[in-house]
């Protein structure tokens, strides 16, 4: 039986002029990932197929060829880094992605033929697939014939599959792909590379899936695509080079975002957020209070049961001053239903008034107006702060208490709150100018034919937030239908 000759691109990487990286190789290779690999491979007779083809690819040459592919990733990886390859294998371990990174190279490597060689799954199949079971050489088969493609995700169904659209192929009908781990961390519009096998009468996903970040396919991929697409040679290439550069990206996008600390949140004044809570006790009955607060023009009432007001920040006769401008961080604020921005509100009690803020600055301003509007009505303050990262730390810390409680919101009435907060928001956000959209509002955007595909992908990038936050926060998704029906844009619409 005659021998593979030894794959082209790993006799280039194992000759002089390459570094040796061997110990990182031995630290990621594939003796040490073989569980996995693979773990979305099909069930029964296939589930221990990837065990045989990493045992398999111990054999001369594939265990060179192998280490080649590794080391060509390692070395990209590195170059787009700035960094040196031995740094690029430590990051990997640190933040445990060596498996996930593996699992594409494998597969690369596993796939891998030029016109004097034949891939290593075709060597399999020829040396020991008679061994296997049929569903397990028709899956090998698949792979061994399979690219890699670049998807984009219209649907997502918890526990059961995507609806995806080839980026890759404009012709193609999109295709419902069965899945379910990664249906429970992917959000609609998220872009993945992956291998997609029609397997056993339905498709599935390979072992390798990575997602790729919107801007890193509209920054790199898809100019690199639609430069390469219409020549013949230029578009093999572009195949041939998907899987290291689609992996290598995802490298970088993952440890730069590791590396970025955390945004810090202000509000619209431009203050640091500091919640805090003010308890004033009253001297005068609460009717009294009540009537200053609704004949003050920058106090709005916003309930009745408890009685509620908004404070919009400024005395009639001193305008609250417009936001500053902000290079960094997250801007956090609340809106009346006439979009003004809330700086604060006040709960009027049977015996005391609590006011909140979100700021030092603002509950000073605060206060300071309350004492100018209602003098002696009102005691001295106690007034408490809560610091976020402190919240944060004592909800992962403290037990979770599931017993009922009287005064729980209903999850209905919270999310019907959030619906018309959301709601709100995104009225007054289509007329406003957005950065990502160089300065014109989203209706603007929506009607220049120029500018109308930064629009979509805008949209695109609100839903795919907007998925995110109600998975993580357990809530039903904002329903968007109405802003593309008021920007006149169509799901359907594709950018190449």
């Amino acid at each position: 039986m005659a021998e593979c000759n030894m794959p082209r691109a790993s006799r280039a990487l194992t000759d002089g002029r390459s570094r040796d990286y061997t110990n990182q190789a031995d630290r990621f290779g594939h003796r040490h990932h073989t569980q996995e690999i693979f773990v979305k491979q099909p069930k029964n007779s296939i589930a221990t197929v990837a065990s045989r083809l990493m045992k398999f690819a111990e054999r001369p040459p594939w265990a060179q060829s192998l280490r080649g592919h590794w080391h060509a990733y390692i070395a990209l990886a590195a170059e787009l880094l700035d960094w040196e390859p031995e740094d690029v294998a430590d990051e990997l371990d640190a933040l445990g992605l060596q498996g996930i990174a593996f699992g594409m190279i494998f597969e690369a490597f596993a796939t891998h033929r030029d016109k004097i060689s034949c891939s290593f799954l075709a060597d399999y199949l020829k040396r020991v697939g008679w061994r296997e079971s049929a569903p397990a050489r028709q899956y090998i088969q698949t792979l061994r014939d399979s690219t890699l493609g670049l998807y984009e995700i219209l649907e997502v169904h918890r526990d059961k599959g995507f609806l995806l659209r080839d980026l890759l192929d404009s012709d193609a009908e999109p295709q419902f792909v069965d899945e379910r781990s990664a249906t429970h961390h992917l959000a609609r519009w998220d872009i993945v590379a992956a291998r997609v096998l029609p397997v056993l009468k339905r498709r599935q996903f390979s072992g390798g899936l990575l997602p790729i970040r919107r801007e890193t396919y509209l920054r790199v991929l898809r100019p690199e695509w639609e430069e390469s697409r219409d020549e013949l040679e230029a578009r093999a290439e572009f195949f041939r080079s998907l899987p290291a550069i689609s992996a290598s990206l995802w490298l970088v996008d993952a440890i730069e975002q590791a590396q970025v600390p955390l945004p810090e949140l202000r509000n619209y004044d431009g203050e640091p957020i500091l919640p805090g809570t003010a308890q004033l006790p009253l001297r005068t009955p609460a009717d009294s209070v009540a009537a200053v607060l609704d004949a003050a023009a920058d106090w709005v009432r916003a309930g009745d049961d408890p009685p509620f007001w908004n404070w919009l920040g400024g005395a009639p006769d001193v305008p609250a001053a417009p936001p500053p401008e902000q290079d960094t961080g997250l801007i956090f604020q609340s809106y009346t239903d006439s979009n003004a921005p809330v700086r604060g509100g006040a709960e009027l009690q049977a015996n005391r008034l609590i006011f909140t803020a979100l700021s030092a600055a603002r509950m000073e301003r605060g206060l300071t107006r309350l004492r100018a509007l209602l003098g002696a009505a009102l005691g001295e303050a106690l007034v408490k702060y809560d610091n976020l990262q402190d919240t944060q730390a004592r909800k992962h810390a403290e037990p979770v208490d599931i017993s009922p409680k009287d005064d729980t919101v209903p999850p209905e009435i919270d999310a019907s709150l959030i619906q018309e907060m959301l709601d709100r928001h995104y009225r007054a956000v289509i007329d406003q100018p957005v950065p990502m959209l160089d300065g014109l509002t989203p209706r603007q955007a929506a009607i220049d034919l120029h500018t109308r595909k930064r629009a979509l992908e805008w949209l695109k990038a609100l839903e795919n937030h907007e998925d995110r936050r109600s998975a993580r926060d357990g809530q039903t998704p904002y329903d968007t239908r109405w802003l593309w029906t008021t920007l006149g844009l169509n799901r359907n619409d594709q950018i190449r």
